[in-house]
Parts: C-alpha cells; sequence; structure tokens
C-alpha cells in the first residue's frame, strides 16, 4: 500500500496543487446602469444580457472545464433574477455580496452601508444562497466594513489592493486593477 503524496512547500490546498487561480466575476444585470442613472427609463427590468445571453454561456464553459468561479453579484439582483442566482449556485460557484445596486462603497456611512448589507444579505437568504464573501462596489471598503461584514457573517472580502491578509477575522483576498478586464 502507497502513501498519499507528501505535501511541499512549494505546493498549496488539500490536493497539494503548484498554483491556485481566483475566477471572478463581478456586476449581473442591470443594477449597475440603474445606480449610474443610465438605464433608461422605457426600459423592462429584468431581461439584460449579461443574465439572458451571457451567463448561460460562462455557465457551460465553466462546466466545460471543470472550473468554479465566485460571482459577486448586487442584491437587487434576488429580486429580478432569482433563478440565475439559484443556478449559479447550484452549479457549484460561489454567490458573493457586490452592493444593493454597485453603490459608491467607499463614500458610504456606517448606517447606509450597514442597512445596505443586511438588505442584500436578507434577500438573498430568501432564495437560499448565503453570500459568505463580499467585493465592494469600486473597490474600496470603508472603516466600518470589517465589523459590519463579521456581523453578518461574512468570512472573507475582496477588495482592490495586494497582499492577502486578515482585517479582524475576515479574509482579505484583494483583487488588481490591472488585472480586471473592464479596467481596460
Amino acid at each position: 500500500m502507497s502513501s498519499p503524496p507528501q505535501e511541499t512547500s512549494d505546493t498549496w490546498g488539500p490536493d497539494a496543487r503548484r498554483a491556485a487561480v481566483s475566477v471572478t466575476f463581478d456586476n449581473l444585470g442591470e443594477a449597475a446602469d440603474l445606480e449610474r442613472r443610465l438605464w433608461p427609463a422605457s426600459e423592462p427590468l429584468g431581461r439584460h444580457f449579461s443574465v439572458t445571453r451571457m451567463l448561460p454561456r460562462i455557465l457551460g464553459l465553466l462546466d466545460e472545464l471543470g472550473l468554479h468561479a465566485t460571482f459577486f453579484v448586487e442584491g437587487l439582483n434576488a429580486d429580478l433574477y432569482p433563478q440565475a442566482l439559484l443556478e449559479i449556485a447550484h452549479s457549484g460557484h460561489e454567490i458573493g455580496y457586490h452592493g444593493w445596486r454597485h453603490e459608491g462603497w467607499p463614500n458610504l456611512d456606517r448606517s447606509e452601508e450597514a442597512r445596505l448589507l443586511e438588505r442584500g444579505v436578507h434577500k438573498m437568504d430568501e432564495l437560499g444562497v448565503r453570500p459568505r464573501g463580499f467585493r465592494p462596489p469600486g473597490g474600496r471598503l470603508t472603516p466600518s466594513s470589517p465589523e459590519l461584514l463579521d456581523d453578518l457573517g461574512f468570512t472573507h472580502c475582496s477588495p482592490a489592493g495586494l497582499g492577502i491578509g486578515f482585517l479582524g477575522n475576515l479574509v482579505v483576498l484583494p483583487f488588481e486593477w490591472r488585472l480586471i478586464d473592464a479596467y481596460y
């Protein structure tokens, strides 16, 4: 009987991989356009191409490649696209929170930030989808964010920046703007 391979210092995770890649998606549907007042008043809600056309393709490709991703979505999508959120979750992907309507997060005061976090978490909970990760719209947290996220049971956050670390009890898994396609 052979023993399992030993993890060495140049490997990562329970499968002793040599590398790890984090695949994430931000924004879903028209939430950000609504927040920025770019959505035409005459255009109906709940039929955005990113959900109706692109999401099925992305989920199919991820499935074909055997990859799992995190989808940071705005809480409004629990109202507009509940089936899409359930499909993402049932496909084995993580759903993270990305504000209610992609608000300018660093500009929020503590009470507004708490209200928006609670609103989105409760709406997603009603679907049976519990976000544990948070990516602040605009990439920056507020001074209140770590405590508020911890109080709501979030385990990790992904602000813009460098260096994995901790903010209180939260694991910080930052992203770099230069690696984001929308940046270009």
